[in-house]
């Protein structure tokens, strides 16, 4: 007796920064640690060290893929020592305070209409993976893919585990999630929704690039190609 094989199913990628909200997960870290001396001492410490990247990425000497890739887990690591408990009050304080009221309600609208129609709707994004799992509860994601923290005995290390979910890294998780679902993702079928040329891979990777409030190079780029813009009131 043959196996019963489920047909693929078309996806709904979203980005997350500058696509669903317009908030950056290092707002939500200052704000919330600013108060502290010794996190500020670490913060003056890590912009110091990342200075010479910094400027090199604003005058074009390294990608913005390069940046985020560098910024992300030095930026995690000043956080370094606070406990499981402190985690959850951070990671509320970002959703309370930067991304619910940064979220593109004509964005989220999209993730809803798409899960209504039966996609499957991924969050795929740099940020760090905890800080997505309120969006997930919101909007209803399938799936997120972030970058992963680890925490041991408790607390929170500092230190990111495996890549920051940007430019290639981003395009592997999305097709491992292909295959890891229970059923197989139709790329050809899928949409993807992001706002900069940091995800022109993943925007190839499906049949139905959208640019969402795209930057200057993105939307050149979605233009040429005649590919979808969002980036009306919202």
């Amino acid at each position: 007796m043959r196996d019963h094989v489920q047909a693929p199913q078309a996806a709904a990628i979203f980005g997350f920064n500058g696509t669903l909200v317009t908030g950056e997960v290092w707002q939500a870290i200052e704000s919330w640690m600013g108060g502290r001396g010794a996190w500020r001492r670490r913060k003056t410490r890590m912009i110091v060290r990342q200075l010479p990247v910094i400027l090199a990425s604003k005058v074009g000497l390294v990608s913005a893929d390069f940046m985020v890739r560098r910024w992300m887990p030095a930026a995690w690591a000043t956080v370094r020592g606070i406990d499981e408990r402190e985690l959850a009050a951070l990671v509320q304080h970002a959703w309370e305070t930067i991304f619910r009221p940064s979220m593109r309600e004509r964005v989220a609208e999209m993730v809803r209409g798409h899960k209504a129609d039966g996609y499957c709707t991924a969050l795929v994004s740099a940020t760090y993976e905890p800080f997505l799992e309120p969006v997930q509860q919101a909007l209803g994601f399938d799936v997120v893919i972030g970058t992963r923290v680890e925490v041991a005995a408790g607390r929170v290390t500092g230190r990111v585990i495996g890549d920051t979910v940007t430019g290639a890294e981003k395009v592997r998780r999305v097709m491992a999630m292909g295959q890891d679902a229970e059923r197989p993702i139709d790329l050809e079928r899928s949409l993807a929704y992001a706002d900069t040329e940091r995800d022109l891979d993943l925007l190839q990777l499906v049949g139905h690039p959208v640019a969402v409030w795209p930057n200057d190079r993105l939307h050149q780029i979605a233009r040429r190609r005649k590919w979808p813009i969002v980036r009306d009131a919202g």
